[in-house]
């Protein structure tokens, strides 16, 4: 398992590329890859200029506005990321989720994955010391 070990910037990236609109992908990814160190930058606009078709320029210009959001106040730049993780979130959570799943409501999944962890946690004992 640890030998196909990636980073998580990198599932990150892969993640947002493959389950977004390509025009939120395009600033999803580009966030991620801002909040990196510069030497990935050149790779990370690589790849999302490849997988969604878009110039390089076009993810420079992107690239560019999130560093210097970044740069300027990176306790902002988080929370701006941190607001917009719910709409990130939920297109990815539910992609590999049958038809059937997606109809449902967040709080009917949520519901049923609370009912299943509760199963599980009935038929296992805790072990005390």
């Amino acid at each position: 398992m640890l030998a196909a070990a990636q980073p998580l910037a990198e599932r990150l990236l892969d993640e947002r590329l493959t389950n977004l609109p390509p025009a939120e992908a395009l600033r999803e990814a580009a966030r991620v890859v801002a909040a990196r160190p510069a030497r990935h930058w050149e790779h990370g606009s690589s790849a999302i200029s490849f997988h969604l078709g878009v110039s390089m320029a076009q993810v420079h210009h992107t690239l560019l506005t999130l560093v210097q959001d970044w740069n300027t106040d990176a306790r902002r730049a988080a929370q701006q990321a941190l607001q917009t993780i719910g709409k990130v979130k939920h297109p990815i959570s539910t992609a590999g989720e049958s038809p059937a799943q997606q109809g449902r409501t967040p709080l009917a999944r949520d519901a049923n994955t609370r009912a299943l962890l509760s199963t599980r946690a009935k038929s296992r004992p805790i072990p005390t010391r």
